[in-house]
């Protein structure tokens, strides 16, 4: 989306011409992801015969580190320089400087705004955000009944963030969803929830499935958001992270299950009680001494089973 795409035929190189001195620059080393794109960079820069110095700069909220970082990697003698940028804009003094001393700075996954870059090697995240938005537009037409959309796109100010963000408000622009929450400030930088929640105005920082049916919300994002969100709703249970991360993820799955398994059952019985005394009240006596008729509702789930929205990732 955006630029018009071409095909191209790249051969990649056998071997550098001689050993260039790159540092490669990273948000984190938090998830698999990162951890993917490291070990591919890696391999590449030993089979080429490259040295390569990686740093990271710990998460998404320390863009002073990793301009640190890069300036000590110019400083040390590198000759070019890989960024997986942790904001769009907030790098492009630092890579003005590169440029400066010719030393070239490649943009890398994230997406880096200034026209001073060498080379970029990316994905379409506004691709992904408008097929993912396309997805579940198609189910909900203009027309249908109105469905709401809880959408964690991700940290505020990075580049892949307001590309999905982008694409996804397109892809559903003309259908029957509704945006609930659309805040970027909640992602899985060590999840302080605190501050994400300190970010968002009055109202939008909770989300009841009590008033969203789980039929009728979904929540949308970077799959890392809601593994992460899991893991730490496991963790509090525990009061200490007990286990690796797909066991924590796994648990807290089912810790929010069976909450709200019991949080539907205590409103079917609330609304239950309710009702009787309204007819208490119509009747003049009590409604279970009348006569009744009951009808048995095929394949109708029990009040204590509820299923959670769905989550969809967008890439």
């Amino acid at each position: 989306m955006g630029s018009p795409i071409r095909e191209v035929m790249y051969s990649p190189l056998e071997k550098a011409n001689k050993k260039w001195n790159i540092c490669v620059s990273f948000p984190h080393l938090k998830d698999a992801y990162w951890l993917a794109v490291d070990y591919g960079i890696s391999e590449e820069a030993k089979d080429l015969g490259a040295a390569m110095h990686l740093v990271e700069a710990g998460g998404y909220t320390n863009l002073s580190k990793q301009i640190s970082q890069i300036e000590d990697c110019a400083s040390n003698g590198a000759q070019a320089v890989v960024i997986g940028a942790i904001s769009l804009d907030g790098l492009n003094q630092t890579v003005k400087r590169l440029h400066d001393k010719n030393i070239p700075v490649i943009d890398l996954v994230n997406g880096i705004s200034s026209k001073q870059v060498a080379a970029k090697s990316l994905v379409s995240f506004e691709t992904m955000g408008y097929r993912a938005g396309e997805y579940i537009a198609k189910l909900h037409a203009k027309g249908s009944p109105e469905t709401e959309v809880a959408w964690f796109p991700g940290p505020p100010g990075a580049g892949w963030v307001e590309a999905g963000n982008k694409g996804f408000n397109e892809a559903i622009k003309d259908s029957a969803l509704k945006i609930i929450r659309d805040k970027t400030a909640f992602h899985y930088d060590r999840l302080n929830l605190t501050e994400a929640a300190d970010n968002l105005a009055s109202g939008e920082n909770s989300i009841y499935l009590a008033q969203h049916p789980a039929n009728s919300l979904y929540y949308m994002g970077s799959a890392l958001v809601f593994r992460a969100a899991f893991a730490m709703i496991a963790d509090r249970a525990d009061g200490v992270a007990n286990g690796n991360h797909e066991e924590r993820v796994h648990k807290g799955t089912k810790i929010a299950l069976d909450d709200a398994s019991k949080a539907n059952w205590h409103m079917h019985a609330l609304l239950y009680g309710l009702i009787n005394l309204l007819m208490d009240d119509v009747l003049g006596q009590p409604a279970e001494d009348q006569q009744q008729v009951r009808i048995n509702v095929l394949d109708a789930p029990p009040p204590e089973k509820v299923g959670i929205p769905a989550f969809i990732d967008m890439g």
